[in-house]
């Protein structure tokens, strides 16, 4: 029987055992302002698990926007270009504006959802002049990693390189961290991302001259003391708050056991022969997966009482960036034929064993079980 009321939604963040007690903890601290004890270790915590330095933001748009800033100043770029998957969230490419650049949209892998060495090919063949592109966006789209020729690509144009991993919170790439491969990786922390804890960010550089970038921008950015408000640059006041950082603690340890109880959902979808159809990652954030037509599928999943994600729409498609003169087919095929099944410990074996259900129903039998759906 059909239900009009949600029973299962899209999205449902953990929440630490620990999580009531740091906060409390911080609460009654008396330190509310950035850069307290509990912003310490949770720094602390998160360069132990990723490397280099890292610096922490009030949200991921705001380490975006600050990474390009300070990536761009240290290797001595003022103007240029910087690519930008076109599948994914549009505060990439806001980011990237708001630094002071422009967006150059590149199209995806359809089994992988990222940015590939022949879709930055076939973007910069026709560009003139090419040393206008100074920088690429590498995003992890639902928790798929960017292959490692991307990146080999982008040094050999003279390219910096940021990963957005937001989507992939602790994705590796072949084995190897991501600050093998880029100057710069930044992280959102919303409630609806992989790491959630509400909202803020963080950047991690191994770069000594970004790292310094990124410290003068957060803050106040002065020499504390008598002199705390004699400000010696450009100050965005992005900082991270303390009783966030008590949060991010907490959830930093159960993190391990939360993606574990996503790789529990994947097995049931597998369990119940619902195939993903694309790469597996090694930190998935969604589940997507292969519908006929993606209107269609999310009203279907709605009235049955399941919620599911629809796909980004392609950003060259949206008002802000909209382009007519710009085809990116695989982008483009995303946005009409994709949605994402909720991946969360609120997913039971009969709730999964039931959305597999109706994911069948909707599909013609010639695409069930077709890894090269998406082909285009």
């Amino acid at each position: 029987m059909k239900n009009q009321d949600l029973t299962l939604r899209v999205n449902h963040p953990y929440l630490s055992k620990n999580a009531v007690e740091y906060v409390t903890d911080a609460l009654q601290s008396g330190w509310l302002s950035p850069g307290g004890p509990y912003s310490k270790r949770f720094r602390e915590a998160l360069q132990n698990r990723f490397g280099g330095t890292v610096i922490l933001s009030n949200s991921g748009t705001s380490a975006l926007e600050v990474a390009i800033m300070a990536t761009a100043r240290a290797y001595t770029r003022i103007h240029g270009y910087i690519i930008v998957p076109a599948y994914t969230c549009p505060d990439v490419a806001v980011a990237v504006v708001k630094a002071g650049f422009n967006p150059l949209f590149a199209d995806v892998d359809p089994v992988r959802m990222c940015v590939t060495a022949d879709t930055l090919k076939a973007l910069i063949d026709n560009m003139a002049p090419l040393n206008m592109v100074i920088g690429l966006m590498a995003v992890h789209t639902y928790g798929m990693a960017v292959d490692a020729s991307v990146y080999e690509f982008a040094r050999a144009h003279g390219w910096f390189v940021i990963d957005d991993f937001a989507e992939g919170f602790s994705v590796t790439i072949d084995g190897h961290p991501l600050l093998d491969y880029s100057d710069a990786m930044c992280c959102s922390f919303r409630g609806d991302k992989l790491f959630p804890i509400g909202t803020g960010g963080m950047i991690a550089t191994r770069h000594e001259a970004i790292a310094g970038n990124a410290n003068a921008m957060i803050g106040l950015n002065s020499h504390g003391g008598i002199m705390r408000y004699h400000t010696v640059s450009n100050a965005l006041s992005y900082e991270f708050p303390e009783v966030l950082a008590a949060l991010g603690i907490a959830q930093l340890e159960d993190f391990d056991q939360a993606l574990a109880d996503r790789w529990r959902v994947i097995n049931l979808y597998e369990k119940y022969g619902v195939p993903s159809g694309f790469i597996r990652g090694d930190a998935p954030w969604k589940y997507p997966v292969r519908v006929d037509d993606t209107y269609t599928a999310v009203n279907y999943f709605r009235e049955w009482g399941f919620e599911v994600s629809p796909p980004f729409t392609p950003l060259h498609r949206i008002p802000l960036f909209f382009d007519e003169n710009s085809h990116l087919p695989v982008a483009e095929r995303l946005l009409h034929t994709l949605v994402a099944l909720p991946l969360h410990m609120g997913v039971t074996e009969i709730m999964a064993s039931q959305i597999a259900l109706h994911w069948r129903h909707l599909q013609p039998a010639s695409v069930v079980g077709r890894e090269d759906a998406l082909c285009v």
